[in-house]
Parts: C-alpha cells; sequence; structure tokens
C-alpha cells in the first residue's frame, strides 16, 4: 500500500512538471493562457489515504496585455469571449 501511495505521488508530480513546462516553452507565445494543475487526495473509506491525483488542470483565462502585432488577419479574445479585430 505504501508503495502505491508513494507511485501516485510520483505521477503526480510528473503531470505538474508537465504542465509548469508547458507554460514555460509557450511563455513567449502570444495569447498563450497558462495552466494549473490541481490535486486531490484518494481516499477509500478510511482513515488512512490512498495517494494523491489530478483533480484536474485548469487554464487561467483572465484577459492579458493586448499586443498589436501589425499583421491585418490577427485577432485577439477579450474579456468574455468576445473578438476584438
Amino acid at each position: 500500500m505504501a508503495f502505491s501511495q508513494a507511485v501516485s505521488g510520483l505521477n503526480a508530480a510528473a503531470t505538474n512538471l508537465d504542465v509548469i513546462g508547458n507554460n514555460i516553452a509557450n511563455s513567449a507565445t502570444y495569447g498563450f493562457k497558462s495552466g494549473t494543475a490541481s490535486f486531490a487526495d484518494m481516499f477509500a473509506g478510511s482513515k488512512v489515504g490512498l495517494g494523491v491525483k489530478v483533480a484536474g488542470i485548469t487554464q487561467d483565462f483572465t484577459d492579458g496585455t493586448t499586443t498589436n502585432t501589425g499583421r491585418g488577419l490577427d485577432v485577439a479574445i477579450s474579456q468574455n469571449g468576445f473578438s476584438v479585430w
């Protein structure tokens, strides 16, 4: 049981590193929105947990800065998902 708890922790940490790596790799991409991994305990009806699991990966959809690229066909999404031309 302790081995599976350790493995679940390593798998969750690996997923978190994937999310962080994706954020770093796309940090210079126009319009990129970073992701955040959230975690939860795994219970089996007892007081002792069975490890950790990734509860979900959420995207940050807050407005960023709008940058004029000088290209006529580039668009940006602003506020409630409306396109800005």
